[in-house]
């Protein structure tokens, strides 16, 4: 059995599996985000390390919410990672909310793109 068959997933994250949204402000569609859910070791928080008997252990595995905006003219923007449990991106998406790093101050409306749509957009795009 693989890692990824023997992990329970977090039902609070199924909308956001290989999923894609419109952005928009004021009706008006600017970018898509792209998101999917991975599982994998957790990264330890960065802190100063002094030697290698001073490395932080790794953190047990977890699922991370993966984005990334993709403008409309075709410009792609960093993924973030989003990791729980306090899941800031979750959170703003599921109220219909997103603020990009590389606009802050600007939130867009979220809505789910779904069909046709979705998977050219997906296809385009690919995974963050």
């Amino acid at each position: 059995m693989s890692a990824d068959e023997s992990w329970s997933s977090d039902p609070r994250l199924d909308p956001y599996r290989n999923a894609v949204w419109a952005l928009s402000l004021d009706g008006q569609t600017q970018a898509h985000l792209i998101t999917r859910v991975t599982y994998g070791e957790a990264l330890p928080r960065r802190r100063q390390v002094h030697d290698q008997h001073d490395l932080p252990a790794l953190q047990d595995p977890q699922e991370s919410l993966w984005s990334k905006v993709c403008w409309r003219d075709g410009r792609q923007e960093r993924p973030e990672e989003d990791r729980g449990p306090d899941w800031y991106t979750v959170h703003d998406l599921a109220k219909g909310a997103f603020e990009s790093e590389s606009r802050p101050g600007l939130v867009f409306d979220v809505t789910p793109v779904h069909g046709p749509l979705r998977d050219r957009l997906w296809s385009v795009f690919g995974p963050p």
